[in-house]
């Protein structure tokens, strides 16, 4: 779990140097170097990962995430700064309980029948998908519908950020097939076909959330990115990999899940964060 909440912590940051860098470097600015140093913290929290689920349960490591997301809405309220009220620490609070939930029942030692189990992937996978498309498009429900009347600002972002956070869930499920593959045999996890898999799915991605920098703000597009990096993961551990999916569980990641939703949807509501006239936000 450390390993995982320095990868979070690390890579979600990075994110907020990655949006930091693409807003200056498109409005004709030097922030090529600023995106560089973003991305560079990104790829080191993605290596961090690699070990953190080899040695812990994935229903246990990707709720991590939302505290990589209260990281980066700090990071995002005092350096780039986007508001942050009193609703938003609310959600933040929430997704904090929710991650020290799971991980006390994450705690449990582990059972001789978890491992990962190929058959269901692909139908687990894609169940779990359509759940974390939902719970992405909820907040922004209502920009979705004022974007094909006067095209709403920050919808595009927010859902670009669920396409790639859907990206980086399977993606970890990948990572963990080749973390356990590693520790069973350093050699062998080169050969891991599901390696080639992660990178691609991965690289998709990472592009896809570059486009979504130059749509939204930071905190409403790693909040729908977060919801699905960990819901995909979490979600679908208990078919993929095994791994027991308890009552403690279900609230821990409902907790989550809530709170990177309240969060999105809190965020998306502030019209004045794309330069909206300031009598058009809300009361």
């Amino acid at each position: 779990m450390a390993l995982g909440l320095a990868a979070y912590l690390l890579s979600n940051v990075g994110m907020g140097v990655q949006k930091a860098g693409a807003g200056v470097f498109v409005a004709g600015g030097r922030g090529l170097g600023t995106w560089l140093a973003g991305t560079a913290m990104t790829l080191a929290g993605a290596v961090l990962l690699f070990p953190a689920y080899g040695l812990a349960r994935a229903s246990v490591v990707a709720p991590l995430e939302g505290l990589g997301l209260a990281a980066l809405a700090l990071f995002a309220s005092r350096v780039l700064r986007e508001p942050l009220s009193r609703r938003h620490l609310g959600a933040l609070g929430l997704i904090i309980l929710g991650t020290v939930l799971t991980g006390r029942v994450g705690a449990l030692p582990r059972q001789a029948s978890e491992a990962f189990r190929p058959e269901a992937f692909a139908w687990g996978a894609s169940v779990l998908l359509g759940a974390a498309l939902l719970v992405a498009v909820l907040p922004a429900l209502s920009r979705i519908r004022a974007f094909f009347r006067q095209r709403a600002p920050g919808t595009l972002g927010i859902l670009l950020g669920g396409a790639a956070g859907t990206c980086a869930g399977v993606a970890m499920i990948l990572q963990k097939v080749v973390a356990g593959a590693f520790l069973d045999d350093p050699a062998r996890a080169l050969q891991e076909p599901y390696l080639f898999l992660f990178f691609l799915v991965a690289g998709a991605g990472f592009v896809t959330q570059q486009v979504a920098w130059l749509h939204g703000t930071a905190v409403e597009v790693v909040a729908t990115y977060s919801s699905m990096a960990i819901l995909v993961p979490a979600g679908t551990a208990w078919a993929v990999f095994g791994e027991p999916f308890t009552g403690g569980l279900a609230l821990g990641l409902g907790m989550v899940v809530l709170g990177v939703v309240f969060l999105a949807g809190q965020v998306a509501a502030v019209r004045g964060l794309r330069g909206a006239p300031p009598d058009s936000a809300p009361s």
